[in-house]
């Protein structure tokens, strides 16, 4: 993967990008937030390792720059740190980091982490492959037959369930409208969320994500995404019917309709149930909340 470092210490530098480059992974040095952020622009990364504590831009305020940045492929955030405070963790993941390291930087530690990195990197790549055939696939029905009305779904290309490419996603996908009810999932999400086949009525948002306790924090985001903007990589922790708890990625964008407006918000989960830390675990972020 091509990895940018993020480190004024010329020494912890050294260590770090010679570690990285000894994985096989490309590794590209900023010696500040500023100059990190001139090359996160350039789109060309899909991992930052970035110090806590830097001149000109720390690393929260490099976090919330990546995460406030329309149209940019997703960024995984490994911030690098001796800060152990909750409160300190809480911040950084607010901000929209993905992970932590204590300073200084043991590699069999980088090494875990990375993999948990190229692990969500690569379902993503595999998601927006499909998801770009399905829309070629569809502009070419289209052609082919312009006079059809399809109904908004179809229009939107919502109308995925029983397409075998919707249902093939390897990661749990679901389609919520702007009341929060939920249009459709794939097979992923039915077993993410221990979820029944045949639905006796209507599925809301919250039925899914948090056994039908309606969270505000999950309103404001189908309304952002609504208004056209995407939410990624929010952590959090979901509370199954079966009560497991699993710990996954959120990410949520509008899909928008053949008039241009904003027809369905698209939710993806990915688990990191697996891959998380002592201080990321599900019963820390639980408490946490």
């Amino acid at each position: 993967m091509k990895i940018l470092v993020v480190e004024d210490d010329p020494i912890s530098a050294f260590v770090l990008t010679d570690a990285l480059e000894s994985m096989g992974h490309e590794a590209t040095l900023a010696e500040n937030g500023t100059e990190a952020w001139t090359h996160i622009r350039s789109g060309a990364f899909r991992v930052v390792v970035s110090d806590w504590m830097m001149p000109e831009m720390d690393g929260i305020e490099l976090c919330k720059r990546i995460r406030s940045m329309q149209g940019l492929t997703y960024l995984y955030v490994i911030l690098l740190t001796a800060k152990s405070q909750r409160e300190d963790r809480l911040e950084a993941l607010q901000a929209g980091a993905d992970d932590f390291l204590v300073k200084p930087c043991d590699p069999g530690q980088l090494f875990a982490r990375l993999q948990v990195a190229s692990r969500i990197m690569n379902l993503q790549d595999e998601m927006r492959s499909h998801l770009m055939e399905a829309n070629r696939k569809q502009i070419e029905r289209r052609g082919a037959d312009a006079s059809s009305k399809n109904t908004l779904a179809d229009a939107a290309g919502l109308n995925l369930r029983h397409s075998e490419l919707f249902d093939a996603l390897p990661v749990a996908c679901l389609t919520v409208g702007p009341d929060g009810r939920v249009g459709d999932y794939n097979d992923a999400c039915e077993k993410m969320f221990s979820l029944s086949p045949h639905r006796s009525g209507p599925l809301t948002y919250a039925d899914v994500v948090s056994n039908g306790n309606e969270d505000p924090a999950d309103r404001n985001t189908i309304a952002r995404v609504f208004a056209g903007e995407k939410v990624k990589g929010k952590q959090r922790v979901i509370k199954r019917a079966d009560g497991q708890t699993l710990r996954v990625t959120q990410h949520v964008s509008p899909v928008i309709g053949a008039g241009g407006t904003v027809a369905a918000a698209i939710a993806v989960f990915v688990e990191t149930t697996g891959f998380a830390t002592e201080s990321q675990s599900p019963a820390s972020l639980e408490r946490a909340a």
